[in-house]
């Protein structure tokens, strides 16, 4: 018969990429820069140091575990270091066998998907960074050699952080089709060791080349020889070897258990067992079904249940039959032991793959498949009977199981592994211990040199670039890249966007400017043409006790609109630009009440939009080095990623999006550790600042503004009247308008409650900010095209059918900005009973909106589930009646309004806009 490829030891493999034999050195004076070859000494490797990573499942767990063992018997003084997750299987497992084991913060369950839940968008980021840095921190203290990834969420972290540390990555596929983890991590990977040549060709086509197909590494303690009278003995004790012709039931449900089989022998157990005298069961139930199973199973001699069997490989040798499921790391065992099985694969497993390893199982072995439909305590009886009572039918299926395993996977990968580090040079330069520092590369400094010296390097090595005994231009470039980031940091001419050159435009980042080279403050710059700015002149204003500028848009009123006695300021909601009121000529705001006559500005808030940051070139040396090292090494990575993509793999058109998001996060990685204001910083410094600068622009006669707010915009307006109504001061407002906007959301069904866990991983992990641009920008696709998986996302923005996804698009991908986290907490407070509170915890403001003298109108959207009608009307109702004018927007047949429609959507300009307009010009008049 002939034998599947699938499964063929006979089969040629995928060669494994060439190892070079020459390492790139530099060395430097003040005016040389040369290249010479090291050769490392023979024992280079002694003393290894490995790192492996995997979670979730022991088909994750095995092969790592069996790599390990085959490293410590090639060379006992290997140092190995196996990362995962806490309280997981493999924080028990692994120790358990003998090998050192360190946690990072738990990132998502084996079986979870994280970006289908609300929760779970905005917490997966901040626990994937949180557990990103903890591995970069374990690395760079543990010093690996290699890294090797098995698969799992727990590996993701760990193989990610070593691709930023530049370590030396390796990563192994059990599964003949990949896991969403390693099928990422192939780009990254150095080497990809894969089971079959089947999974070769599952994977993405440009990482082919990287692999080498050894088959599914086994442990060695399954391998071991120990007699079936002896494994028997140690389930059944001594009289088991007294029963004639015994035959002994392996039942694996899998790590984690597997109810339908529980179910179908729990059924008929005990029948066969009275039947069968000669029959002995050893039941491993899965961890979270033991203690069900161990409540309905009847004690017998011959039956053992377990919840998880830690010496699997003894259970192997005493079985004479396997029931399982058909994961791929049970069917390698299951070949390598030579066992004869009955496979009922998982229906839930992804991709169909276990069903496609029974089925090949079926056709190379003759293992009995039986589907979870066909499944039942008849058909499984049956089965067991057929096979346990042909002897020449088990001899067959063990000696078939027996040629088409490849029982040395786990010597080779280790062979392999050690043959990467002993080679005397890789593809790239790196560095096991951390990114690689200026003094290791060029004794030159370059960051008192500056970009020219730089460019003197490269000059100086463009000759010897083609000589023999280089290795290559993409070395050398990727050394000095590093060279050239430090010197972005100092350097007024050569920014962190012009280390990778892109003709992509950034509309939502923040501008980094220095103190010598900046605007000067107050100044305004005329914008006729730009591709950012869409307003007639844009201003800046400095906010006080900090470096920070705020944006001002400016929309010069239309000379063929009425004269207007007061400007119009106006304020977005939280981590949005000014686009929010300027999304396109049709859906602008700005532009319509800028054309009605009135001195429009929309003003950004410090971090947000076009805000400015004024950096002081006398920055900490340290400082700059720590933010240097980062920029560099997210650049390798950004780099690795958009190879691939522009490569001609898309996923679901995330190319722009990606290269995008990178790009931005490269210019704002300087400004993090600035993002440290809450709302009361905006209340205190950058609005009053803002209305100061307005009012000494354009002069009106009683000093006041007209003022809109939509969102936090309008929390802000709320809050700022309710401290002057206080204090008894004049809060120089003629007017507000509220869209959206509340101090208190306890008392309504705000989407917004949903997202306050995303507090406890942000405090934990101490962060400066939530790149919410980011997160939105990489998920929108899945907003907005097949296979729609978060859609439901688009109607908490926007009632159906009210805004062209054209607009929802710009709205998402060019509106929203980084956020403190300062400011998201103090914002959350907003949850609590009573309402926002300020950054004591014992002023609230909501209890003081009632002494205002300031007249409001609060506009709310029938179908906001952001903020509520019954929210906004919570405060409203504590506005003195003869100020307050609050009307809910839509109507039972439509058209709806959601949160953003009320400026943005399709019927805004007919039937909002003109409420706000009587609004504004019976309070302008007065």
């Amino acid at each position: 018969m002939s034998i599947s490829s699938f499964l063929s030891p006979k089969l040629p493999f995928y060669p494994s990429p060439k190892l070079l034999s020459t390492r790139l050195t530099f060395s430097s004076s003040s005016t040389v820069c040369c290249l010479s070859v090291n050769r490392p000494s023979t024992n280079e490797t002694t003393g290894l140091r490995v790192v492996i990573t995997a979670g979730g499942t022991a088909g994750h767990i095995s092969p790592a575990l069996a790599i390990g063992d085959e490293l410590k018997s090639a060379n006992p003084s290997t140092q190995i270091l196996f990362i995962g997750f806490p309280n997981s299987m493999e924080s028990t497992t692994i120790p358990s066998a003998g090998f050192n084991f360190s946690s990072i913060s738990t990132v998502g369950s084996s079986s979870s998907r994280p970006f289908l839940y609300l929760n779970s968008i905005f917490q997966f980021p901040l626990k994937l960074i949180q557990s990103t840095f903890e591995s970069y921190k374990l690395l760079q203290d543990f010093k690996p050699q290699i890294v090797v990834g098995t698969g799992g969420h727990a590996s993701f972290p760990v193989c990610f952080a070593a691709v930023i540390l530049r370590l030396n990555l390796v990563i192994q596929e059990q599964d003949s089709i990949p896991g969403t983890t390693n099928w990422i991590l192939s780009f990254f990977a150095d080497t990809i060791f894969a089971p079959f040549n089947c999974t070769v060709t599952n994977l993405p086509q440009r990482v082919a080349s990287k692999c080498v197909v050894y088959g599914n590494p086994i442990r060695q303690v399954l391998r071991r020889f120990v007699s079936k009278g002896a494994a028997r003995v140690g389930f059944f004790g001594q009289w088991s070897g007294a029963v004639v012709d015994a035959k002994v039931v392996l039942v694996l449900g899998g790590s984690l258990g597997a109810n339908a089989i529980n179910i179908a022998l729990l059924n008929c157990y005990s029948e066969v067992l009275c039947e069968h005298e000669n029959w002995f069961f050893v039941w491993q139930t899965g961890v979270e079904a033991f203690d069900e199973m161990d409540s309905l199973v009847k004690s017998h001699p011959r039956l053992f249940l377990s919840p998880f069997l830690r010496s699997v490989g003894v259970a192997y040798a005493a079985a004479d039959l396997v029931i399982s499921r058909a994961g791929a790391m049970t069917c390698s065992e299951i070949l390598a032991l030579g066992k004869p099985s009955i496979l009922i694969p998982s229906p839930h497993s992804d991709e169909g793959d276990q069903i496609r390893n029974a089925s090949l199982m079926a056709d190379i072995v003759g293992s009995k498949l039986i589907t979870e439909e066909e499944l039942d305590t008849i058909t499984l009886r049956a089965a067991m009977e057929e096979i346990l009572g042909n002897e020449e039918l088990m001899t067959e299926m063990s000696a078939r199981a027996f040629n088409a395993a490849k029982p040395d996977a786990a010597l080779d990968v280790a062979n392999h592994i050690i043959s990467i580090v002993k080679s005397e040079d890789n593809s790239k330069p790196r560095s096991i211990q951390q990114p690689p520092s200026k003094s290791k590369y060029c004794e030159t400094n370059l960051m008192c040199h500056g970009l020219q010296k730089s460019c003197e390097h490269i000059l100086y090595l463009e000759p010897l670039l083609c000589s023999d005994n280089i290795i290559g231009f993409s070395v050398v470039m990727d050394t000095l890249r590093f060279e050239l980031s430090s010197v972005s940091l100092t350097s007024t001419a050569f920014t962190a966007s012009s280390l990778h050159s892109h003709s992509r435009t950034s509309f939502s980042s923040v501008r980094v400017s220095r103190v010598n080279s900046s605007p000067a403050i107050g100044a305004v710059v005329k914008t006729t043409v730009n591709e950012i700015c869409t307003a007639d002149e844009l201003h800046y204003v400095p906010v006080p006790n900090s470096d920070w500028r705020a944006a001002l848009w400016r929309y010069l009123p239309s000379s063929k609109g009425p004269k207007r006695k007061h400007p119009l300021l106006l304020l977005s909601g939280i981590a949005t630009n000014a686009f929010t009121y300027d999304l396109s000529p049709e859906f602008s705001f700005a532009r319509f009440m800028s054309g009605l006559g009135f001195d429009t500005w929309i003003l950004e808030l410090r971090g947000a939009g076009l805000s400015s940051l004024n950096l002081d070139k006398d920055l900490e040396t340290d400082k700059q080095q720590i933010v240097s090292d980062l920029l560099e090494n997210f650049i390798n990575v950004s780099e690795r990623i958009e190879n691939a993509l522009d490569g001609g793999f898309k996923i679901l058109g995330m190319q722009d999006r990606l290269s995008k998001s990178v790009v931005d996060f490269k210019e704002r990685l300087e400004l993090i550790p600035h993002y440290n204001w809450d709302f009361d910083n905006y209340l205190e410094e950058d609005i009053p600042s803002a209305m100061e600068y307005v009012r000494s622009q354009t002069k009106p006669k009683d000093g006041k503004l007209l003022a809109i707010g939509h969102s936090m915009g309008g929390i802000l307006l709320y809050a700022l009247l309710s401290r002057c109504g206080l204090k008894g001061t004049d809060s120089g407002l003629a007017s507000v308008t509220t869209l959206a906007a509340t101090l208190d959301y306890s008392c309504s069904g705000t989407l917004l409650k949903y997202l306050l866990p995303v507090k406890d991983p942000a405090q934990a992990m101490n962060l400066s900010a939530l790149p919410i641009d980011t997160i939105l920008a990489m998920i929108h696709p899945l907003m907005c095209r097949p296979p729609y998986a978060l859609s439901w996302l688009t109607t908490n923005i926007s009632a159906p059918q009210m805004m062209d996804p054209e607009v929802i698009e710009k709205l998402v991908l060019k509106t929203l900005c980084t956020v403190p986290v300062k400011l998201l907490l103090q914002l959350a407070t907003a949850m609590d009973h009573r309402g926002l509170r300020d950054r004591t915890g014992t002023f609230y403001y909501k209890d003081h909106i009632s002494k205002t003298n300031v007249p409001i109108l609060a506009l709310a959207g029938d179908w906001d589930i952001v903020c509520p009608p019954d929210a906004v009307y919570d405060t409203v109702k504590m506005i003195p009646e003869h100020l307050a004018t609050f009307k809910v927007v839509g109507s039972p047949g439509g058209p709806h309004y959601g949160h953003q429609d009320l400026i943005s959507g399709r019927t805004a300009r007919s039937e909002v806009y003109p409420l706000i307009l009587r609004f504004l010009e019976e309070h302008d008049e007065n």
